[in-house]
């Protein structure tokens, strides 16, 4: 199901994009889920409909030929495809889940420089905001970007509304384009820090920051770009088929004339679960079931429109510094109350204290307040 979005950009402009709503769905609502058989609602089922009539028609010739084998092999090798086509789904489980935590993680690195950005570099005439805006369209420009290398598109024109023209020229011949942008990024926090606008810690942790994106770059391209090992999906295959395939003449002597029907429905399980794992292995692409992209770069298109109206930057940095508190012996002159003396010198540390409040040692004749006991005589030691 396709879906209508328009969203406001840094540059001011409106556009229109076609995108793709993720599945959702209610897992209690069982009868719902059984209908829902269509590819564009997420089910695998028709994607497997071609192995699984070849399945049936092999199930029509021991029908009516009587040709059969023997169900010990097969009873052996359905252990070891069982266990194979497990492992394969899991690997592609983890594989997804990987994936979304990784291009969260660029998410909230792009929201967390885009938030020190703004916060911490002051702006004193339009020309220091305007490139405080501009760093937030290049943090956008690589999220952008980093989608359409993740689904192998080479298409600049979607970018429209936050990459210019020398930009445009820059990367149009870069293999790996948002790298570039982040190269970019730095170079214009350099320029806030020679101009003294940023101090050097701030810098720091906007490099921290940029080292982040990088690492969200190298992790969601070795999930998309890195395949499955051949050897294992070569193997998995081969058995698979064979398994399938030569089930219905292992199906015949007991079932008898639904041997067409039971090698469907045993293909369907097989090669349903192998297909559930080549949907879940890449979770970049436009598939139904992949993550959603698009909503995450309109919610950091919204997050950034926040942050251009806020304006909570510093007059000048750096702020006041802290000053340390000043105690004085005035502030111990009234003795609290028995039942909060103890939470209201707790908070002081000892050394600060008056000297007849720090310690009771033999020889103090004055009582500690609230009654507690004094030293053991000829013990040595101080009660606190």
């Amino acid at each position: 199901c396709q879906c209508v979005f328009t969203f406001s950009t840094v540059l001011g402009a409106n556009r229109t994009y076609w995108y793709r709503e993720m599945i959702k769905y209610n897992s209690r609502n069982w009868p719902l889920i059984l209908i829902q058989l269509l590819p564009r609602q997420g089910s695998i089922f028709f994607k497997v409909v071609p192995q699984c009539l070849i399945s049936a028609l092999i199930g029509l010739v021991p029908t009516f030929y009587g040709f059969v084998i023997s169900d010990k092999l097969h009873s052996m090798l359905a252990v070891v495809i069982g266990f194979m086509l497990v492992f394969r789904a899991t690997l592609s489980y983890n594989r997804y889940w990987d994936g979304r935590f990784r291009i969260g993680g660029v998410v909230k690195t792009c929201r967390d420089f885009g938030r020190q950005v703004q916060y911490n570099v002051p702006a004193g005439n339009p020309e220091e905001t305007y490139e405080k805006q501009e760093v937030l369209r290049l943090i956008l420009l690589f999220f952008v970007l980093l989608v359409q290398h993740l689904r192998e598109e080479q298409n600049l024109d979607a970018c429209d509304p936050w990459i210019t023209e020398r930009e445009r020229k820059i990367i149009t011949n870069q293999p790996r384009k948002p790298l570039a942008i982040i190269f970019m990024i730095n170079k214009k926090i350099i320029k806030f820090v020679r101009s003294n606008r940023i101090h050097v810690v701030q810098y720091q942790h906007l490099e921290d920051s940029l080292s982040d994106l990088t690492a969200g770059f190298n992790g969601t391209d070795a999930i998309r770009f890195t395949p499955f090992p051949f050897p294992f999906a070569q193997t998995l295959t081969i058995f698979l088929v064979l398994y399938c395939f030569t089930a219905p003449f292992v199906l015949y002597p007991f079932i008898g004339k639904f041997t067409p029907i039971g090698a469907y429905v045993l293909a369907l399980a097989f090669f349903g679960i192998y297909e559930i794992s080549l949907e879940l292995e890449d979770p970049f692409g436009h598939d139904a079931n992949d993550l959603n992209l698009d909503d995450m770069a309109t919610a950091l298109q919204k997050d950034f429109d926040v942050l251009r109206f806020v304006d909570t930057s510093y007059e000048t940095y750096p702020p006041a510094p802290l000053e340390p508190v000043a105690f004085s012996q005035e502030a111990f002159q009234t003795k609290p109350s028995v039942a909060n003396y103890k939470a209201s010198v707790s908070k002081y540390p000892a050394s600060l204290l008056p000297p007849e409040e720090r310690s009771y040692t033999l020889g103090i004749a004055s009582q500690p307040p609230d009654g507690r006991r004094k030293a053991t005589r000829g013990s040595g030691c101080t009660v606190m």
